[in-house]
């Protein structure tokens, strides 16, 4: 969820691609939903951020120029700009670059239910030892597209820290970009 790819218009494409310092996208229009965490990482990150309320609308924000940005997920960005792109036919994809913050996933159980968060625990171990998890991640819909990983080993990444990080994240597990 942490590696963000960035939606243009074609008129911001270049400078957008030709960047070589995170400051030169922060001085950019960036849109992100309303409520989304994603605005508030941005914002401590000091980016402009312009909150839109309605998902549609983005995209057509980005095409008329008012914002310059629009960070979606590497397993999001694909099939949106290929469901937008007819209405907005100047939308672009800016390839080589990537914001990254820590943005893990999470399974909720009740509390109560200690031998449910044990067996999810257990099964997501076990299908990551064995090499299941990865293939599940290469034949779902959802994240295929994201594959191979070594696609996005060219692109510049620039990190950026999450405020609502939990500290206590064990991140040695988590595959790096590209690198695994």
């Amino acid at each position: 969820m942490g590696y963000r790819m960035l939606i243009t218009n074609e008129q911001n494409l270049f400078n957008v691609e030709n960047v070589s310092h995170v400051d030169q996208l922060k001085r950019m229009v960036t849109c992100q939903g309303q409520h989304w965490p994603d605005s508030d990482i941005l914002e401590h990150n000091q980016f402009q951020v312009a909150r839109v309320l309605v998902f549609e609308a983005m995209y057509e924000v980005i095409a008329k120029g008012r914002c310059d940005l629009f960070p979606r997920g590497i397993h999001e960005i694909f099939p949106e700009y290929a469901t937008f792109k007819a209405q907005h036919p100047n939308l672009r994809i800016a390839n080589n670059i990537i914001l990254h913050y820590q943005a893990p996933v999470y399974f909720f159980v009740g509390k109560q239910n200690q031998e449910l968060a044990n067996r999810i625990e257990l099964g997501l171990k076990r299908l990551n030892n064995t090499g299941a998890f990865e293939m599940l991640l290469k034949q779902s819909p959802i994240t295929a597209n994201m594959f191979p990983l070594e696609q996005w080993q060219n692109s510049q990444v620039f990190e950026l820290e999450n405020p609502n990080q939990d500290r206590r994240l064990d991140t040695s597990q988590l595959i790096k970009l590209g690198k695994q």
